[in-house]
């Protein structure tokens, strides 16, 4: 079991707090989508080292049974070793683009948004996790439901 106390998860928390606190000061959606990618990759390894899916797990289970479910009705065949590939490149899209040299052209630019999903995907690894939520954590909580609920 983890805890707040294990060296991985203090420096994977400080990085989402960082990220929070840049998101909800508006200063660098950039920086804070990096940071709380960091942070989501950490706490997610934790979660699945405790026998748990992680957030982006729990997402690709939903999507995977629609997607199968879709392609049955068509009759199509559902390929989930291809359909998850597909799902975590487009989830970690943005993310990767910002760690990795890309061609400058191939770049997203809604980085508010992407910012805020990989806060909410490090925020439930947390959850999971069953860590105790910071002041920012518990601060982005509340924007998250004053401005998208």
């Amino acid at each position: 079991m983890f805890t707040n106390r294990d060296p991985r998860i203090v420096i994977a928390i400080e990085q989402l707090d960082k990220s929070i606190e840049l998101f909800l000061k508006e200063e660098s959606y950039i920086c804070s989508l990096t940071l709380a990618g960091a942070a989501e990759e950490i706490l997610g390894k934790a979660v699945r080292e405790n026998g748990r899916e992680s957030s982006i797990d729990e997402s690709f289970s939903i999507s995977a049974y629609f997607e199968k479910a879709i392609n049955e009705i068509r009759e199509n065949k559902y390929n989930e070793t291809e359909f998850k590939k597909q799902y975590f490149t487009k989830a970690n899209k943005a993310r990767n683009e910002l760690k990795h040299w890309v061609n400058s052209s191939d770049l997203e630019d809604n980085y508010k948004e992407h910012a805020k999903d990989m806060i909410i995907r490090a925020y439930r690894n947390c959850e999971l996790l069953g860590i105790d939520l910071t002041d920012l954590m518990s601060s982005f909580n509340e924007w998250f439901y004053s401005h998208e609920a």
